[in-house]
């Protein structure tokens, strides 16, 4: 299981789905499963739903999104009292099959950072390999 918590409104969240959105697709055959987890600039919970599902619609994600609070690190660290804390937005939690948080990644490397990118892609993939032979 893998958590995205993201904005709509935040650029590193997008390269982040951009990434995420067609990996999902090539990769839920192999028990794979995400969640975003939205955290909004908006307080009201229609406009925040709204703002997802036309990222959502608009990135083809074919994963679900929630509205899970509104855009701080300090609201993100509440609603994951798991976590020591959100540190930045995007925030990818990685799940084993027990449900137990095996790993904690903040922020995301974007396509224009050329081989920074790369890595991030190639530090996911790993991750998600060694939990499913788990």
């Amino acid at each position: 299981m893998v958590l995205q918590v993201l904005g709509s409104w935040c650029p590193n969240c997008m390269d982040e789905t951009n990434f995420l959105a067609p990996w999902y697709e090539k990769n839920k055959g192999r028990g794979v499963e995400i969640i975003g987890l939205g955290y909004e600039r908006t307080p009201d919970q229609t406009l925040a739903s709204q703002k997802l599902l036309k990222m959502k619609q608009r990135m083809n994600v074919g994963y679900d999104l929630a509205v899970a609070g509104v855009a701080s690190k300090d609201s993100a660290s509440k609603s994951l009292p798991q976590l020591a804390g959100v540190l930045a937005f995007p925030t990818t939690i990685f799940l084993d099959k027990k449900g137990e948080v095996r790993k904690v990644h903040t922020g995301f490397s974007g396509p224009g950072t050329g081989k920074y990118y790369q890595q991030e892609i190639a530090d996911f993939n790993k991750t998600i390999d060694m939990l499913l032979k788990e």
